[in-house]
């Protein structure tokens, strides 16, 4: 009786239809994060950014663990600024943060912001006990990478390509490089550094601020690219210098300048490389020791590197190396005030945290067993232990434990046993803010302390509008894969699912290296888009094909060299398990995916022929000699190393093979995945005279930005004409 009171009830709340402009309008998927948190040196205090009082300006906000009470630290009152002579005062609105060293006061910049990004016109300092926010630049330019020198009397930043720092004491600026130009950045790094390495931030101050190390990029070899601007009356082109596989690699070296002499050269390290090889990861000891990582350009081996105080000559503290290829992991983990640290490797089939020590021994192995660690989260000095983000109970997951350092030892669960979670711990790893959400529970965001028996509620997304929505059922499973491999899925079937009805199907796919589309999160599998289509009747199914993540090193690297062969072939075994169940039409299965989805999509319907009735293909690499060098030569090696490897794999060159709908969509501007991708294969499928369409979005880059709203009305009229009532 009360399950039918509950029904009856929930039909009637049932009032409200969700429509692509709903989706952008009121936006009701749309969750609240705790934004930009940073815990203070006290490990009782976090500041972080949300929405001043009465207001849109985001501002800096302070909550006290000890009372669970926040107070505002910039009222918007003291946020005036004059941005020209031309203006009157505005609130300066806070997108990114630094606290000084001595948490007196905070360095509003947005950093480090990229090479695609505006930077930073000028950038600030405010005073917290004063009140008083001040432009600390003397003239407007592009900031970027900006940072707190370590004792907090200067501000250093990259502007024009070289770096300078500024005394807040008098006001005086300092440049520290002088032959930063056009092709050549101090500091900061060029497109494919950025996008494949995600290094920004190119220099650092050593631990006592009596030097700068930093990394010099010339790309004067790296050939041009010319993106066409249709908004220019000339349509002069943007330029970039984007290298292709195979093509001349950014040349890059790594300098120390002692901030006491800057008239005197760089002191430049000896890295023994050449210019084919890859700089990644520099940091300093807390000793005045700098470790720098090298890898040669195809990326099977990883090299760290120690520089000791004052010496340009390295000692290679370890060597990790794979048949296949190895991703740099970034920075690694200082433990114990830098006499050890911790490295992941995969070096036992699956990827796990072991640590090193700075004098030598056997590295000891935290972690094991047949999962995978995915990041290092913090230190909790207190019990001498290391936290960090596990796919477990399943590869779907992300839980939070905490290990033992210096032994392999029992690990402690500090999230929930499913789901997705992420940590922000202390600095002593004492306490966390820990943010939580599945495909069940909306993101929900709290304080974990050891006094306290629950934890404090932060942040809790209630999302009115999903009680007036009829939800997607959502239903983990396992799909086998060409080989008979177990692949992890996800299906979202509508609210009103008929088990006895023919459903038309649509699969989502990425499936590039290392990725994944089947988690346990809030939105991912049924979000705006996938409860668009449910209501439209629409099965979705997400599959992780083999080489993907989190699975371990034999199934993510058996790609290699054949980058989409294998993948393609479990989506297509997939689509065909799917239309081999009762409530599927076999007739109405499409794809879609963008970027390596597009890439993916594409190569489904042309070497799936039959398979699939439709396909969306957005973004794609159409053939891996286009994209960029660092990332396709790691997983293919180079066009001359592997000419049968790039022929298999490329869509233009398997064009002839189209059978069904196939729909191309990419924006002009596109700098990652370059818009000529899409008109090579537009030109092969016309010479062949297949039928095809194609919607072109102006100025956009890879990310579609304000059209997003139009690509789903259209994405939504086509799946209409070729999937849910296609013509014929």
């Amino acid at each position: 009786m009360e399950n039918n009171q509950s029904s009856q009830q929930k039909a009637q709340n049932i009032d409200w239809v969700l429509t692509v402009e709903t989706l952008f309008k009121d936006k009701p998927f749309d969750v609240r994060h705790l934004s930009s948190p940073i815990w203070m040196a006290d490990n009782h205090r976090f500041s972080y950014t949300d929405k001043l009082p009465e207001s849109d300006i985001v501002g800096l906000w302070m909550f006290d663990c000890s009372s669970n009470t926040r107070t505002i630290v910039t009222p918007l009152s003291t946020l005036l600024h004059s941005p020209d002579d031309t203006e009157g005062p505005k609130p300066l609105p806070i997108s990114g943060y630094q606290w000084s060293p001595d948490e007196t006061r905070v360095l509003i910049a947005n950093v480090p912001a990229r090479r695609s990004s505006q930077g930073n016109s000028r950038l600030y300092v405010y005073d917290v006990a004063k009140q008083q926010l001040a432009c600390i630049t003397p003239v407007t330019g592009q900031y970027r990478c900006a940072r707190w020198s370590p004792d907090g009397t200067a501000v250093g930043y990259v502007r024009d390509n070289n770096i300078w720092f500024i005394r807040l004491e008098d006001g005086q600026e300092t440049q520290c490089t002088f032959t930063g130009d056009k092709l050549l950045y101090n500091g900061v790094f060029g497109w494919v550094y950025e996008e494949e390495l995600d290094m920004v931030a190119g220099w650092e101050w050593s631990p006592d601020g009596k030097e700068i190390a930093f990394f010099e990029t010339g790309e004067s070899n790296v050939p041009e690219i010319l993106i066409p601007d249709y908004n220019q009356h000339t349509m002069v082109p943007a330029s970039t210098r984007y290298p292709q596989a195979g093509d001349a690699n950014p040349v890059v070296r790594v300098g120390i300048l002692a901030i006491g002499n800057l008239a005197a050269a760089p002191r430049w390290l000896n890295t023994g490389m050449d210019a084919t090889d890859y700089l990644t990861a520099l940091q300093w000891l807390p000793g005045g020791d700098l470790l720098l990582q090298r890898t040669p350009r195809l990326q099977q081996k990883i090299e760290l590197l120690r520089y000791r105080l004052g010496s340009t000559e390295p000692d290679i503290l370890l060597t990790e190396a794979d048949d296949c290829w190895l991703t740099p992991h970034g920075q690694v983990t200082i433990v114990d005030n830098g006499d050890s640290f911790l490295w992941l490797s995969s070096r036992d089939g699956y990827t796990h945290i072991y640590q090193y020590f700075i004098l030598g021994g056997d590295p000891i192995q935290i972690t094991s067993g047949e999962w995978e660690v995915d990041t290092i989260v913090g230190i909790d000095t207190g019990r001498n232990a290391v936290m960090f983000s596990a796919g477990l109970p399943n590869p779907m997951s992300r839980t939070i434990y905490r290990a033992p350092l210096g032994k392999h030892g029992e690990m402690t669960l500090l999230s929930q046993p499913t789901g997705t979670s992420h940590c922000v711990p202390t600095r002593d790893g004492s306490k966390f803010i820990l943010a939580h959400s599945s495909v069940t529970s909306v993101n929900k965001t709290v304080l974990v302390t050891d006094a306290a028996s629950e934890p404090f509620v932060l942040v809790e997304n209630r999302l009115p509008f999903l009680e007036k929505l009829h939800l997607a059922q959502v239903e983990f499973l396992q799909i086998p894969a060409a080989d008979g491999t177990p692949l992890n899925a996800v299906v979202a079937k509508p609210a009103d699912f008929d088990p006895t009805r023919k459903y038309p199907v649509l699969m989502y796919t990425y499936g590039g290296p290392s990725s994944q589309v089947v988690q346990d999160n809030w939105g991912s599998v049924a979000g705006g888009l996938g409860q668009l289509l449910a209501q439209e009747g629409v099965v979705t199914v997400r599959v992780d094909n083999r080489g993907t993540g989190m699975r371990g090193r034999k199934f993510c690297k058996c790609t290699y060299l054949r980058m989409g062969i294998l993948e393609s072939d479990d989506q297509i075994a997939a689509a065909k398990w799917i239309a081999s169940q009762d409530w599927v039409d076999a007739g109405r299965i499409g794809i879609w995916g963008w970027s390596y989805g597009g890439f993916m999509a594409a190569l489904c319907i042309l070497r799936g022929a039959g398979v699939f009735r439709t396909a969306i293909s957005g973004a794609p690499v159409t053939d891996w000699k286009f994209y960029d060098s660092i990332y396709t030569e790691r997983y293919m090696q180079r066009p001359a190393d592997n000419p049968a490897g790039y022929a298999e794999t490329s869509p233009v060159e398997l064009a002839h093979l189209l059978q069904g709908s196939l729909l191309l969509v990419h924006g002009t501007a596109d700098d990652n995945v370059h818009y000529r991708n899409s008109m090579v294969l537009a030109a092969k499928l016309q010479s062949a005279n297949l039928p095809f369409e194609i919607m072109t979005y102006p100025h956009c880059k890879h990310g579609l930005g304000s059209a997003t709203q139009h690509f789903y009305e259209m994405l939504l009229q086509y799946l209409r004409r070729t999937l849910i009532n296609p013509r014929n």
